[in-house]
Parts: structure tokens; sequence; C-alpha cells
């Protein structure tokens, strides 16, 4: 992300010498090469196969933006769409025989448009009109439905139905107002809608057939209706569960009663992605995290294809993607030293080959495997992660590490590979990733009452695990960096100001530093969530005192370790605002700290540029801060 401007830079180190100067020097030819094997975009995301087996289609960089591309198998001739000027392709699906579907996004964070496309990607309409931005919500293979998110805000949009074959528009369903989704049948017919006055209002809506009406239906608590089968009479359901863990299980819709056997975790919720034929678009699995990527098949052919395939991809999650129209088999693999990949099962012989890499350069060296970790914080409570130990690691020495801390903070961290990860180990730190209380995955108790809660709760945690990882031997105590991105900023730095004598140097990227002002600038853009979300964000004006408390930058003092500071002069979910606060208090209190802003980044570093410039800054900042036991 930083961009450096020298005169400024120039300017403020004549002003104030405290201000750090390491993160310009040049960084070893290696780590320059590992960044640019690890932090380009992908050669190909999110590939998927045409119901008719004929196209591939995926997405992939192009001039600085994210573009839409389609390969003919049988010719191997690629085609490629982008959006407008300015604009990237961010999601797509295929509808219909060989129809596609794709979303494109004005400034990276928000969306512009919806667009409908043939195969080869020549006749383009855009969906909806001028006072409408439509979201795709679900996909049949003669329609799709779209979501309105402009004409009534975010929490409440209308339904739109869009022709696959003719791109023709009609509204389905008006919103009455406190409706958050709807979910259809696998003929397209509505017949669930979640009512969601608030987040703890929330209740399901069932009709049996379109022209009758909506009524409450009696289920588990928070139900979320996954996937109907092939008849309609049974439909999955995700619901909260024994304690407050969410876990899957059929219902039986003529008998209004669960049936079958209940898919659950006693650590972890279930919270699935539903893989569905490409040709008929029933489901063929559920995949879902514990502490690594699990499996449940529907489809007993698709079940046996795997089992045949697993040997050949030991470790690896494997998805199969359809057959080709020759009979061939496509699929892609992953693992944690395994960047996902995409290759070809040939029907006639059983020969395996690659057909296209994501990250073909990182292909064939060796990286750092992912362990999932348990460990007790201070009160008690079970705690789960993951560390990755550098291959460099010698003989049980203790090593830097870095508490890489993940946004959200509803969110979480979940095993596969990750070039962030995966770059740090390569250049000799340990990494340590907490899913810290406040995070989502591991029960309704785990994601904790308010931000309150979390903010206090979420910092002790990731330092409990630092502790760990010195009292089992892993990390150096003397050379540990707090690091993270948005609420993963606020930890690092928040970790810096409680714990100073744990953290040697801290990085913090878009983070929020002042919860009191930062939700003072946002309510005026997001005032519909905050209500809708009034429990988790305790109000302002009555709970003041409380969210200055857990905000560093009114702890400024305490820090005691060199802070560098990244922020995209773009950003409009976290404004560069908090940023300056942090600085600013670190330079009252005599703190060295620097401040590095793109102005054209936005929240999450999609841009590669910045991207590229982000991991050269933190890279120079890392190295002569806590420099790793092996020179690169």
């Amino acid at each position: 992300m930083p961009r450096l401007f020298p005169c400024l830079f120039a300017l403020a180190l004549a002003a104030c010498p405290l201000v750090l100067s390491a993160g310009s020097r040049p960084i070893p030819p290696e780590a320059e090469r590992l960044i640019e094997i690890l932090f380009k975009r992908p050669e190909v995301e999110s590939c998927s196969l045409s119901p008719s087996g004929r196209y591939l289609a995926f997405l992939r960089e192009d001039g600085g933006r994210k573009v839409l591309a389609t390969v003919e198998l049988e010719s191997r001739r690629e085609h490629s769409v982008s959006g407008a000027k300015g604009e990237d392709v961010v999601e797509f699906h295929w509808c219909s025989s060989d129809n596609l579907i794709y979303k494109v996004s004005r400034d990276r964070n928000y969306y512009s448009g919806v667009w409908l496309t043939d195969a080869r990607l020549g006749q383009r309409r855009r969906l909806g009109g001028a006072d409408t931005v439509l979201a795709i919500d679900e996909v049949f293979p003669t329609h799709v439905l779209l979501l309105d998110h402009e004409r009534l805000g975010d929490l409440f949009p209308d339904l739109y139905r869009i022709s696959a074959a003719t791109g023709d528009t009609d509204r389905l369903e008006k919103n009455p107002g406190e409706i958050t989704r709807w979910f259809a049948d696998n003929s397209g017919v509505l017949r669930f809608a979640t009512r969601a006055p608030s987040e703890d209002q929330q209740a399901l809506l069932y009709r049996e057939r379109d022209d009758a009406p909506w009524a409450p239906i009696d289920l588990p608590p928070k139900a979320t209706p996954l996937a109907f089968d092939a008849e309609g009479r049974h439909v999955l359901l995700r619901y909260t569960g024994a304690g407050g863990l969410q876990r899957v299980r059929a219902f039986e819709l003529e008998r209004r009663q669960m049936v079958g056997t209940e898919l659950a975790d006693p650590n972890y919720d279930i919270i699935p992605e539903v893989w569905r034929d490409p040709k008929t678009l029933m489901p063929i699995a559920l995949c879902y995290q514990t502490g690594r990527p699990m499996v449940e098949w529907i489809d007993p052919n698709y079940a046996r294809l795997v089992a045949v395939l697993e040997p050949s991809f030991p470790g690896c999650v494997i998805r199969p993607q359809g057959t080709t129209y020759d009979g061939n088999v496509l699929f892609t693999a992953f693992s944690d030293v395994r960047p996902i990949s995409c290759y070809l099962l040939n029907g006639a012989t059983g020969e395996i080959g690659l057909y296209l890499a994501s990250r073909p350069e990182a292909r064939g060296r060796a990286w750092s495997p992912m362990r999932e970790i348990t460990f007790t914080a201070r009160d008690g409570y079970p705690l789960r992660g993951y560390l990755t130990l550098p291959t460099s690691r010698k003989d049980g020495r203790r090593v830097p590490l870095v508490a890489l801390s993940h946004g959200g903070p509803m969110s979480r961290d979940t095993w596969g590979f990750d070039s962030e990860v995966q770059y740090f180990a390569a250049l000799g730190y340990a990494v340590l990733q907490v899913n810290y209380r406040g995070s989502t995955g591991l029960g309704y108790s785990h994601q904790l009452a308010d931000i309150l809660q979390v903010c206090r709760r979420s910092v002790d945690d990731v330092s409990d695990g630092i502790g760990w990882a010195e009292a089992q031997g892993f990390a150096d105590p003397k050379r540990v960096v707090a690091m993270g991105g948005s609420f993963g900023a606020y930890i690092s730095l928040s970790l810096a100001e409680r714990y100073p004598g744990q953290v040697a140097a801290a990085v913090g990227f878009a983070g929020v530093y002042d919860y009191e002002q930062h939700i003072r600038d946002s309510s005026g853009r997001h005032t519909g969530l905050y209500e809708w979300m009034g429990r988790y964000f305790p109000d302002v004006a009555a709970h003041g005192a409380e969210y200055r408390d857990v905000s560093p930058v009114h702890n400024a003092e305490r820090v005691r370790c060199p802070v560098l500071l990244l922020h995209g002069g773009s950003d409009h979910t976290v404004e560069i605002a908090q940023s300056r606060l942090m600085r600013d208090a670190l330079l009252a209190a005599g703190r060295p700290v620097e401040l590095v802003s793109d102005v054209a980044s936005v929240h999450g570093l999609q841009d590669q540029k910045s991207r590229l410039e982000f991991f050269r800054k933190v890279t120079a900042f890392l190295l002569a801060q806590v420099p790793p036991d092996r020179s690169l």
C-alpha cells in the first residue's frame, strides 16, 4: 500500500526526529522475489466450469484490474472482459447453459452493477435501472435472483428476478421493511424469508407455494435454509443448538420435523458452503471449517471420485468442478502448503494433468505447514488458532514471532495456503494466529455480547497466545511483533499499549484506534446498521468513557516499541483519520512512529501495486526492528 513521498517525509524528519526512517531502506533481493511470488494478483481466481462443460471461467489480473476470463476447452481460446473504467469484476456465476452473470465494483469496496453476458463475453448488458444497484443472491438454471441494495439500503433490500436467457427483469418481492433474506427452492420459488427487525429478533417465515401467504414457522433458533433436496420435500437447515454452537440437519416440510443425522462439532460452528453440480445445481457436498476444512458428501458419486483422487493429493482439499464436454473431470485442490490449482482427470486413461495454477511460481517451493493449536486463556477459557514455524528453524531454537491478528472482529482465521503467513515464515518468523474471543465460527458465546467486551477480551487472548508460544519454546520473548489489519490493527496497537514489555514492534494497517470517534464518524454512513446492531454497538453517548478506556489512542504514552502505521487514503470503511490520531498521540508521547499512506488504496489491499509496496515497507520495518536469525 505505501507510496513514498520523500519531500513530505524529509519535512517530518526535520520537525521530529522520532519519526522512523528504517522502512525506507531497500529490502534483500530474496524478500523482493518472495513478495512478487506471493502478493501479485493470482493467475487464476474462482474458476468454474460451465453447465455445458465447454467453457471454464475465472478471474485474473489484467492491467492492474481484476477481469473475468473464459477459456473454450476444446480450442483453448481465451476471452476476457473488465468492468467500466476503474472497475473490477469481483464475482461471477454461470446461469443457463453458457451464459454468465458477473458483478463489478467501482472502488473495490462498493458494488456498482451486475452484467449478463454470453460465454465468449461478446454480448453484454447491464442489469437493473439507473436507480438500482443489484447484488447477486441465488442462481438457478433459468433465472437469477438479485437484491437491490441501493433503493432500500443494505438491511432490507427488494428482490428482483432476471431471466438468464434474455436478461428481462422484474421485481419479485417488495421488501415490507424487515426482511433481510429470501430463500428459494430448486425451481426458484420463494419458500422462506428471514424477518429480522433487529439483530436479536430473527424469525423464519414460510410458504408452500408462490401464491400462498407468508406465515411464521416453528424452527430451532436462528435457523437458516441451506439447500433443498431434488423433490423439494426436505431442506437442510443451519441453526443454533445446545451450547450456542451452530449445526446442520434436514427438516421435513410436510411433517414439520427434523429428520436424519445432525452434523455438529463440539468446538466449532458448522457454517457450510454448499457445493453444487454445475449442470443441475443440486447440492453435492457441504464444505465447512473446524480446525481444518471438512467435507460432508451428499452425492455418493462425487464422494467416490474424490476417494480416487486423494492418493495423488495427500493432505489436500479436493473439489470436483464437473465433467467437461469430452468426458474429462475438472477439479481443484489446495492445502496449507499448496496454493489452489485446477486439474483435469482424463476419463479414458485416468491421467491427471495441471490445467491452471493460481500461483505457478509458488509451486515446487517448500512452504511451512500450518499447525492447529489449543491453549488456555488466563481465565481458564479454551482458545484455538494456528502456529506456522519457519522451515529455517534449527534444533528447536526460539525464533522471532509475528502475532498476526485477523480483522472483523466477526471473522476467523482458517487453515489453508495463506500468502501472508507463508511470506513471514519464509523470512524466518513464526506466525501466530489466534481466533480470539469476538471471532466467528466457535459458538455464540465466543463472539461475546458487544464490541466493548470484544475489545477487552481479544487483546488479552492474543497476549495469552504469545505467552503460550513462548512457554512452549517456539517464540523468542524479546522479538515479538504485533501485526494486523482493521480490527487486527486495533489488537496490535492495544497489545503494544497494554502489554508494552511483551511487544518489540507493532504494525497496524487501516486500524481503528479511537472507537468512540470511529463510531461517531461512521454512524452517518451506516445509521441503519448501527441501529439494527444496537446491542453489539452500545450507544456512544452513554458509554463514551468505556470506548475511550479500550482505545489505544488515549494511552499512547504506555507504548514503548517502534510502531509502523499504514492506511489507504481512499479507505471509506475506516477513515485515515484514525491512523493520524494514533500517530499524533504517539508523537506527543515521544514514541517512535511512522505513518505511510497511499492515496489510491482502499480497505483490504485489493490493489496489486499497493499490496506489493505494503509488504516492501513492512519487510524493511521488520528487518530493521526485529530481525530474524537468518539473513536473506
